[in-house]
């Protein structure tokens, strides 16, 4: 079978398993909701711009079109199969035991050749439809201040009437989704989370317009999360010249709970993240008697284009670790050297420049992973960790200088 089958048939389950409408129809909301699903069920990190093109691949190619193997992987993983391979096995059509004969009297290679022909001009039909129907509409979607601090509420212009469909929607981020009337003109939101968000008009025929807005903290910001979504600020989040939290403030019912510890800065700096190197010092709190448990140490950098993931584990569960630059990942064996001892002090710096991120543990390399497509500014930095974990210092460099450091000691 060729691999255009089965991408096809993964995107088909996939679409399934979520019960929305045909992928040719989802809008950017899908497609974060589809990474935070994949995240959330197989640990693996895949970006929104991975998942459309994964999807809406619409070029004369598309029957040649075949995502990098780590893509496949995760989707395979996502559906419930060991690996891409595993999927394949699961997927491929077998003949019929009973008469030797296979199920279909056409000819393979002519079922697959209809097949992409009619995938193809259903797509150009779609097309058609939204550019008869939308007259490729421009909706304007504007911010009279991008740059905030937090909390801070942000106002947004639109103009959405000359749209010819009858549910139009604002997404501000993290789940916050408001209905966009067309008598209006501007619409406020109250952000209270520090972050960088993508805030984009949309429908369920098509994405219209998209603005970012960069929410800041002076300084560092704690949070505890519970199955995904923030549960409370942490009061204190600096204790013994490191960046944790109480643990008398954590509620007694989250304690039974695999919940998150975040802390975050997002502050402007003025440089680029193709051209940036943080130095810092991790480590988990939280230790399972008996094991069955798995601890999560994550870095992110944002990007106001891409951004750079990494998550260390507990050595057991080194299949849970990753490795993200602007869509390029880490798979199998690659991800072993990051899964060591939590519960101990770790260095760890990533050192970014020539299009090349490289990773070190302890003062040694250990990974470096090449990527094409530039990550853009720097807008802010998070920690997290599965139950609690604790920073005992944070330094980021612009070409060898010193641009920031925090050692989290107060009585300085």
């Amino acid at each position: 079978m060729s691999e255009y089958y089965y991408i096809e048939k993964s995107k088909q389950q996939i679409q399934a398993k979520e019960n929305w409408e045909h992928w040719s129809k989802w809008t950017h909301y899908n497609f974060e909701r589809l990474a935070k699903n994949i995240f959330d069920s197989t640990h693996i990190m895949l970006g929104v711009s991975t998942l459309k093109r994964y999807f809406v691949k619409t070029n004369a190619s598309i029957t040649s079109f075949n995502p990098q193997m780590a893509t496949k992987h995760a989707i395979a993983k996502y559906l419930r199969c060991i690996d891409w391979e595993d999927f394949r096995k699961q997927n491929s059509i077998h003949e019929n035991k009973e008469s030797g004969e296979t199920k279909s009297k056409i000819p393979i290679k002519s079922k697959y050749k209809i097949a992409a022909t009619l995938f193809i001009i259903a797509l150009i039909g779609l097309t058609i439809y939204f550019i008869a129907n939308n007259k490729n509409i421009i909706i304007p979607l504007t911010v009279d201040n991008s740059v905030a601090a937090c909390p801070s509420t942000i106002i947004f212009k639109y103009n959405i009437k000359d749209i010819n469909e009858d549910s139009v929607f604002i997404s501000f981020g993290r789940k916050a989704i408001r209905l966009l009337e067309k008598k209006d003109s501007t619409i406020a939101h109250s952000y209270f989370i520090p972050g960088y968000y993508t805030v984009f008009i949309y429908s369920k025929k098509r994405e219209y317009a998209t603005v970012n807005v960069l929410i800041t903290n002076s300084s560092w910001n704690g949070y505890l999360k519970l199955e995904g979504e923030y549960y409370t600020q942490i009061k204190n989040c600096i204790l013994d010249s490191t960046l944790k939290i109480d643990e008398t403030e954590i509620p007694e019912k989250m304690l039974a709970e695999n919940y998150q510890t975040e802390f975050m800065l997002f502050n402007k700096l003025n440089v680029s993240l193709d051209s940036l190197k943080i130095e810092t010092r991790i480590k988990c709190n939280y230790k399972d008697p008996n094991q069955f448990f798995c601890n999560i140490a994550s870095i992110k950098l944002f990007g106001d284009n891409e951004n750079l993931r990494v998550g260390f584990t507990d050595k057991h569960c080194f299949d849970f670790s990753y490795f993200l630059v602007a869509n390029n990942s880490l798979t199998g064996d690659q991800k072993k050297e990051l899964g060591f001892d939590l519960n101990t002090w770790h260095d760890v710096a990533i050192e970014i420049k020539d299009q090349m991120a490289i990773l070190l543990l302890d003062k040694k390399e250990i990974k470096r992973i090449q990527y094409k497509l530039p990550m853009g500014k720097y807008k802010g930095i998070f920690f997290s960790f599965t139950k609690t974990g604790a920073v005992d210092y944070v330094r980021i460099f612009k070409k060898g200088e010193e641009i920031y450091t925090n050692d989290f000691n107060l009585k300085k």
